[in-house]
């Protein structure tokens, strides 16, 4: 298989790909929301300083994710002022401009138009980012 032309999405991008693909992953590329060795926002920057402080295992995709969903929740329920799951959930879906690690947070049709998506392709061992960031709800 010609690596060149595979994309990868989400864990394609975490750190230990390099050491379990063993060089295969070489040449492919990835679409990143979450680039942990380099962060691209003050947000990101924040959480991954955070979690490499606290915890053992390196930082991942899904620590932004979640870091993502628990920002979006907080938001919602103080901006519905109540923990009443109707309420939430329009909240929720009215978000838009909230800061996070991933970008910014811009509900429209339940998911979040806001992520920003670095592209970036696998070069002798890391993954670097290759070109301008696409917004995913302007595309």
């Amino acid at each position: 298989m010609d690596t060149s032309l595979f994309a990868g999405w989400g864990g394609w991008g975490q750190s230990d790909l390099h050491k379990l693909a063993d060089g295969a992953e070489e040449g492919s590329w990835s679409g990143e929301s979450f680039p942990i060795d380099n962060p691209q926002t003050p947000v990101a920057k924040y959480l991954v300083e955070q979690i490499k402080k606290r915890y053992p295992d390196p930082p991942t995709t899904y620590h932004g994710q979640g870091y993502e969903a628990a920002i979006t929740l907080i938001d919602a329920i103080k901006r519905a002022n109540s923990d009443d799951p109707k309420k939430v959930r329009d909240a929720i879906a009215a978000t838009n401009g909230l800061k996070g690690a991933l970008g910014t947070v811009k509900m429209i049709n339940g998911q979040n138009q806001g992520i920003t998506i670095y592209p970036a392709q696998w070069k002798k061992g890391k993954l670097v980012l290759t070109g301008d960031a696409i917004v995913a709800g302007e595309q």
